[in-house]
């Protein structure tokens, strides 16, 4: 192993030079794992607004699941794919505490 000039500490295989190490508490991958390209492109389309024939406009994964629900009234295994999409919904929504006031509170009183 040599030595660096600087520090004591000596530097080679397993012991790299103090200033090209790791800083602690950050993180060695702060940007992340990118994105797929596919992923981007799909949440892009099902964003896009659609024009309903009625009047109004909605977006395409809002048209969607309107449509899997009309089906599903009808049809077991589109009631099945749509009560899988609600689950998984349900899991990946982030759940916040909905505090109500009553008039009590309102008023100051305790």
């Amino acid at each position: 192993m040599t030595k660096n000039p600087e520090d004591d500490e000596p530097v080679g295989y397993g012991h790299p030079p103090v200033q090209s190490r790791f800083q602690k508490g950050r993180s060695g991958n702060p940007g992340g794992r990118p994105r797929s390209k596919i992923s981007s492109v799909l949440s892009k389309v099902l964003d896009e607004p659609v024009n309903l024939q009625g009047g109004g406009t909605c977006t395409r994964l809002e048209l969607l699941m309107k449509t899997l629900a009309t089906h599903a009234q009808s049809e077991e295994r589109y009631m099945r794919l749509l009560l899988s999409q609600l689950d998984k919904i349900d899991r990946h929504a982030v759940r916040t505490p909905v505090v109500e006031e009553t008039a009590d509170d309102a008023s100051g009183e305790t």
